[in-house]
């Protein structure tokens, strides 16, 4: 079944059947593994988490203005060069995406409460700048992939964040 039609399929499902049993549910366990992360001794594994990037340590990334308008991604068609225009355009989206994953993936790591807030931080600039929403997606398609692609990272950035308890509910 392709994703889209189990989209389709999951959204057309009765709104009464749904409900929210645990709201810090995550696709990832996260007190487990960040239980399993403190007691790590492989040194591949503890040279990976030193390496991770930082969310604190990277610029805040202002929120686009305007309509999203993105290049197609190819030059001609649906396949052969990519568009150096396109890679121009979604940078912003690219730097976004990196800091949050960034402080999520040290929150989870570490348990660091200001890599979760820093996260938090970033995607609230872009909520509260409507960011991600201004877009057509018959005159710019790549818009509307970049869209998606923007909000399934956030999303998962999100399900990590909500278990930090430190973390403002209203800001979440």
């Amino acid at each position: 079944m392709k994703v889209a039609a189990f989209f389709i399929l999951a959204l057309s499902l009765p709104a009464v059947s749904q409900h929210v049993t645990d709201p810090h549910a995550s696709v990832v366990d996260v007190q487990s593994r960040q239980a399993a992360l403190k007691a790590a001794t492989d040194p591949v594994l503890m040279a990976a988490i030193k390496g991770l990037r930082s969310c604190v340590a990277t610029p805040q990334i202002a929120a686009p203005a305007g309509r999203m308008i993105i290049p197609k991604h190819y030059l001609s068609g649906s396949k052969g060069p990519a568009n150096p225009a396109e890679a121009v355009a979604t940078c912003v989206y690219s730097a976004f995406e990196a800091r949050i994953t960034a402080g999520m993936n040290q929150y989870l790591a570490t348990g660091s409460h200001s890599e979760s807030s820093c996260a938090l931080q970033q995607l609230d600039i872009w909520a509260q700048a409507h960011a991600l929403l201004d877009y057509d997606r018959q005159d710019s398609p790549q818009a509307w992939y970049q869209v998606e692609w923007t909000l399934s990272v956030a999303g998962i950035t999100d399900f990590v964040l909500v278990n930090d308890s430190t973390l403002d509910p209203a800001q979440i």
